[in-house]
């Protein structure tokens, strides 16, 4: 099972590889003269990274939201022991 942070890890590289597509489409859209078909498969290409782009931004702030929750999580149970060792074991 993979960890939250791997999964972090990896829907970040999916964003950063939906960022360079979608800037390299611009910038072809910018720079390059094309034909109306070329434009038009350009721009549908465009709007399914934007789709893709978003739903990894929705996936990437639901999975930082898990690890904080966990690493809150953590802090409490490492408290819990910390004060059950102060209350039984260091008197």
């Amino acid at each position: 099972m993979p960890t939250i942070v791997s999964q972090i890890d990896e829907v970040e590289k999916h964003l950063q590889t939906c960022e360079s597509r979608l800037d390299n489409i611009e910038r072809k859209i910018r720079i390059t003269d094309l034909t109306a078909e070329q434009l038009k498969s350009l721009k549908q290409e465009e709007k399914e990274l934007q789709r893709e782009q978003k739903k990894y931004e929705t996936k990437l702030k639901t999975l930082r939201k898990e690890n904080g929750k966990n690493t809150f999580l953590s802090f409490v149970i490492l408290g819990l022991i910390v004060m059950l060792y102060y209350m039984f074991w260091a008197s």
